[in-house]
This record gives structure tokens, sequence and C-alpha cells, in this order.
């Protein structure tokens, strides 16, 4: 059982396509061959990697690094995310998610970047403290809020395409409402203003 670093090559993406196909059932799909060609191949920073652990030629597990560049006191720092941290749920329980993690870490301290860190779930988050070194940040709190735009597909599979659509009016319905009243209250109780400058404050560099 070893960690092995794919080789972001045709074949490869396809192979983690399929992977991913098959941990996300139903309408919503994550892990395409164009959402990792953008995300690691083409990369502004520098090219990412992803490493997986391999059983009987058939992957089981990822681990990717994300590159980025951050820019901190007017120094850009080499940063990377680890993430797209998936088993499939046969092989659970072996410990492939901590291989590969302290894996993904090693690289990227031999590669001296400066800062690595990563927003993994609940029910991750302890194995990242406990087994992987990583510590909480109190002063970086990421938040992440999402909904659907729209619910046909989600419900076509529970309740049949008649009410999938019945309830999908006025779901979308109700998504325009909620848009126009964040638009209006964002229209007229910001309390900040949109300027053009011709030079930056000394608290420019102070912030950066």
């Amino acid at each position: 059982m070893d960690v092995k670093n794919l080789k972001l090559d045709l074949e490869t993406l396809f192979v983690l396509d399929n992977f991913f196909k098959n941990q996300f059932r139903g309408s919503y799909r994550y892990g395409t061959m164009g959402f990792f060609y953008w995300k690691l191949v083409k990369n502004s920073s520098f090219p990412g990697i992803i490493n997986g652990i391999f059983i009987n030629s058939k992957l089981t597990s990822t681990a990717s690094i994300t590159p980025k560049t951050l820019l901190l006191h007017n120094k850009e720092l080499f940063t990377a995310e680890i993430g797209d941290t998936y088993v499939a749920k046969r092989f659970s329980g072996r410990g492939f998610f901590l291989k590969l993690v302290n894996s993904s870490k090693t690289y990227c301290i031999e590669n001296n970047i400066n800062f690595i860190y990563g927003t993994p779930n609940n029910q991750s988050f302890p194995g990242y403290v406990k087994y992987c070194g990583f510590e909480k940040s109190e002063i970086i709190r990421p938040y992440s809020f999402s909904y659907l735009l729209d619910i046909k597909n989600h419900l076509k599979l529970k309740v049949g395409s008649f009410f999938a659509n019945f309830f999908n009016i006025p779901y979308r319905f109700f998504l325009r409402i909620h848009h126009i009243l964040l638009f209006v209250f964002n229209k007229f109780s910001s309390d900040y203003d949109v300027e053009e400058i011709s030079f930056f404050s000394s608290k420019f560099d102070i912030f950066f």
C-alpha cells in the first residue's frame, strides 16, 4: 500500500474522472477531467499534483496539492492547499486518508512551500490535528454557503419527474425574489464607496 504521485496526463485525468464519478452518485458531479486540468495542470502559480493509492491496479483514494500564491507584507509566498481527500467506501477505515495527507504534507515541506493548509470537514478534522500535525487557526475561519439553482434533477430520482417539476417552479421563483432582495439590500445599505484613486495609502502596505 504505497502512495503514488500520479502523472497528470489524459489517461490519469480519465481515471480520476471515473473515480469521482463513482463517489458522487446522482445529479451532483465533482472531479471531472476538466476540473483537475484547470485546477492542477493549468494552475497559475505552478503545476499541482495528486497522490493516490491503488489496490490491484484500481484507484482507491486520492489527495491533491493545489499551489497558490499568498501576498503577505508585500511579499509573495508559495502556499498549498491539501484537498480532494477521498477514499472509496469499501476501503474506508484502513488508514488511507491519513497516509495520503501526511505524504502530501511531506512533499510540500520538501519543496519549500511556506504555508500548507486544508479545509477538512468535521469528520476529517480530528485526524488532521491528531495524526497529521495540523493546527486549528483562530484567525482564519473559512465558511462555505451554497444552494442549488435548480432542484428538478435532484428531486427526480426521489419523487418522479412530475413532482420534481412541480416543486421546482416555486423554488426558482423564490430564488429570483431572494436575489432581488439581496441586490436591493446591498444597494441601499452598503457602508462603503468604490472610488478611483491615484496613489496608495501607507496603510495598504501595512494591510498586506
